[in-house]
């Protein structure tokens, strides 16, 4: 059974070798078609590769999912690409026996097809040799389609072709929780058999790697998860996120904009439900459920990452209990980090954040700098809030509504074309942003379903916002158009 060559597989796949990522300090020292971002100090491309779909904020392709060809981790060029998939508490075969496998020259062929939930980060176990047993694992790196996926070894080589169609096959999530996978376990069904995985979690930057973690909706994920001891750069990043793309899996496992129960979450009942430690690291298309368990809760905190550490949240949407109990309440903050930090926090929605007696903000800053851009954020005590004293928020285009305090302290010079249903803003720069909007009432689809996406009507936000380069798509994957609307959605 050999359903794709080599020839015919490049062809399909249309891939394009990868090109080193270009480090820079302006937009003179990047190439055609592309803008420096100081954020990661690279450039990046200016236009989506793919009308945007692909990715939230448009890092040269070098950075993200283009550099898989990378023939050695020890090779100069760009870093080799790790999947590891998660599926909360799924400790079983997604699929096995159930057709014949062939393997030839990094492909994969199973027929009939394992399913549409079978996807980029998963790990093919088979037979390739004699011995008869499971002697092989292989991540998938690409779906080409419902029968066919790319697969590598852990090294990024090929995988072994097998000698002639099996029956002697599993494929498995590789690990079972994203706590899991920061920590370096594997799924203990792949263990059964016998199989290791080598631990990503460490030296990303000496090995010359980047670790992409996958997301699943498999379950809820209740474990709460933290990353620290790994050694990153803004090329050696990690990123967690959720697979939507038809070159990913067959079935989005990433919400459209609203709150979905099909897709995946993480929700906990301890202090975060994510702890990020690390200094270069992205997570985006995620559902983070804020649980109010009368203590600390916070759905993203950063924290003690070092000078020109750049830690992002992308596309996510944070849901709170509406009345927390607790004395901290929070969706994403940095705190108790070197003050040349920056946490970016681009097309995210929030809401539900009310209560809290000491901080119940829904984006907070407690030190280093975050850069706020395209969030929509409802129904919370106060949006942003610059807490102690630090570099503060740099706000652009941010929705407020129906929030008992829009923003709160010092924030960063530019700070400007933002929207609130409030009379005033309620934060303070040097300068006198001309563009902010106040006193406006937002059409949203529907706002009692928790539906905050700007209806065609809307006069509050749409066509007011600031061009943004860094922000080339809305919480949708939706190409922005100009001029700009203000929040994490854009109208069609």
């Amino acid at each position: 059974m050999r359903f794709l060559t080599p020839a015919l597989l490049l062809a399909a796949m249309a891939c394009q070798a990868p090109t080193p990522a270009t480090p820079c300090a302006a937009a003179s020292d990047c190439p055609p078609g592309h803008l420096c971002d100081a954020f990661y100090g690279y450039c990046i491309a200016a236009a989506g590769r793919d009308g945007g779909a692909a990715d939230r904020l448009h890092l040269d392709a070098a950075l993200r999912d283009s550099a898989i060809d990378t023939a050695s981790p020890d090779a100069a060029g760009p870093p080799l690409q790790i999947f590891r998939s998660v599926g909360p508490n799924n400790r079983a075969p997604l699929a096995s026996h159930s057709g014949s496998l062939s393997v030839y020259s990094g492909v994969a062929n199973i027929a009939p097809g394992p399913g549409d939930r079978i996807g980029v980060g998963d790990i093919l176990a088979y037979s390739a040799y004699s011995g008869g047993g499971y002697d092989t694992a292989a991540m998938i790196v690409r779906r080409i389609s419902a029968t066919s996926y790319e697969v590598r070894t852990m090294d990024g080589d090929s995988a072994p072709d097998t000698s002639s169609d099996t029956t002697m096959w599993k494929i498995f999530r590789a690990h079972t929780s994203l706590a899991e996978a920061l920590r370096g376990d594997l799924n203990s069904g792949l263990q059964s058999l016998g199989l290791t995985l080598p631990p990503e979690t460490g030296d990303l930057v000496g090995s010359n790697r980047v670790l992409n973690i996958l997301c699943y909706a498999d379950a809820v994920d209740t474990e709460s998860a933290s990353l620290g001891e790994v050694t990153t750069s803004p090329v050696h990043r990690v990123r967690i996120y959720t697979p939507h793309l038809a070159s990913e899996v067959g079935v989005s496992q990433r919400h459209a904009g609203t709150w979905s129960e099909s897709v995946y979450t993480i929700r906990n009942n301890f202090s975060e439900d994510i702890l990020v430690s690390a200094d270069h690291v992205t997570i985006e298309g995620l559902q983070i459920d804020v649980v109010d368990t009368g203590g600390y809760n916070v759905g993203v905190s950063v924290y003690a990452v070092g000078a020109g550490a750049r830690i992002e949240v992308l596309g996510c949407i944070f849901r709170g209990d509406g009345a927390a109990s607790g004395p901290e309440y929070i969706a994403a903050e940095i705190w108790e980090s070197n003050e040349g930090a920056t946490l970016r926090l681009a097309n995210n929605l929030i809401y539900g954040m009310g209560g809290g007696f000491e901080s119940a903000c829904a984006i907070c800053a407690f030190s280093s700098r975050i850069e706020a851009y395209h969030n929509t954020i409802v129904d919370a005590p106060i949006g942003a809030q610059v807490v102690l004293p630090c570099p503060g928020i740099l706000a652009i285009n941010n929705l407020f509504a129906d929030c008992d305090r829009p923003a709160d302290g010092r924030f960063i010079d530019g700070t400007d074309y933002n929207a609130t249903t409030s009379a005033n803003l309620g934060y303070v720069t040097t300068t006198s942003p001309s563009h902010d909007r106040v006193g406006q009432v937002f059409g949203f689809v529907a706002a009692t379903a928790c539906n905050f996406h700007l209806t065609a009507g809307d006069s509050g936000a749409r066509n007011a916002g600031s061009t943004l380069p860094q922000v080339t798509t809305d919480i949708d994957g939706q190409p922005r158009t100009v001029p700009r609307d203000i929040g994490a959605d854009e109208v069609e």
